[in-house]
């Protein structure tokens, strides 16, 4: 056979193959290595190291929270000075919210490799903006304190912005309205209201699950606990409220049955001797 009849004979191979591509192929690898990167730097943060600020943009606009003393003499991130520069200030900009950011990072260098293309790059890429500001001001405005967070709150600088604003404006029960309405916004952008489907079909396999169980167990039981629900009549025993007595049944006298006499049909002799006598 030759390789046209064998590409007539299976058009759907060809289009399940993903495309090659150096454009996309090579981003995509410089997110995964940045993201693990990330990753690692923050996993093994450390508030203690020194952390050099003589890199170029960032001295011009970062300065390090120092929350710790005495501070060690190496850095003990195990990404190095690069690692202890990433870490301190992805959590004092962002907090808890750093966890989003690489889970972000992990999710499309896996869509651009495994698929070879990203739904919707620009509303995903606003929603989990949205997303990332709505749980980083939830974050700030928890009285929780979590270890290893910065200074200003759970939410880093993102999330003290957007809980100072809410805050001044609004009563707390209103902040956390908007606040987790904003974070609601942004799922179904990011997500694409796969969340929705997804809650929809655990909660319907959960009830057929349930109910399943429920009629195996109903046929499981003993006919004697099987009681059916008889209705309730208070004719036969009447409802006595405390303090009655029962009514004592009064006995049903019945009237004597009459004597009922059957007279038998009269014979054409007896009907002439009659007539005779009635005549005369």
């Amino acid at each position: 056979m030759s390789t046209a009849a064998k590409a007539d004979a299976n058009p759907n191979a060809e289009e399940s193959v993903r495309p090659v591509s150096l454009r996309r192929d090579v981003p995509a690898l410089i997110i995964v290595a940045m993201t693990l990167l990330t990753f690692v730097a923050v996993l093994t943060h450390d508030p203690a190291d020194p952390v050099p600020t003589s890199v170029w943009p960032i001295s011009e606009f970062y300065t390090p929270d120092v929350s710790a003393y005495p501070i060690n003499e190496s850095v003990q991130n195990a990404c190095g000075s690069l690692g202890a520069l990433i870490s301190a200030v992805a959590l004092d900009a962002l907090g808890i919210g750093v966890s989003l950011l690489i889970g972000a990072g992990g999710g499309i260098a896996t869509a651009l490799l495994v698929r070879g293309h990203m739904n919707a790059p620009v509303l995903r890429s606003l929603g989990g903006c949205v997303v990332l500001l709505g749980a980083c001001t939830a974050a700030s405005m928890t009285t929780i304190e979590l270890a290893g967070m910065p200074v200003v709150g759970n939410g880093g600088y993102l999330g003290a912005m957007g809980s100072t604003f809410l805050l001044q404006h609004f009563h707390p029960v209103g902040s956390w309205i908007l606040t987790l309405t904003t974070l609601a916004v942004g799922l179904l952008l990011t997500t694409d209201y796969m969340l929705v489907y997804a809650g929809k079909k655990v909660v319907v396999g959960s009830a057929k699950v349930s109910r399943r169980g429920i009629a195996r167990a109903a046929g499981a039981m003993p006919v004697t606990l099987k009681r059916r629900r008889q209705p309730f009549s208070d004719l036969d025993s009447p409802i006595l409220i405390d303090g009655e007595v029962p009514p004592v049944p009064e006995q049903r006298v019945d009237p004597p049955e009459p004597n009922i006499q059957i007279r038998g049909p009269l014979r054409p002799t007896e009907e002439t001797g009659e007539n005779a006598e009635e005549e005369t």
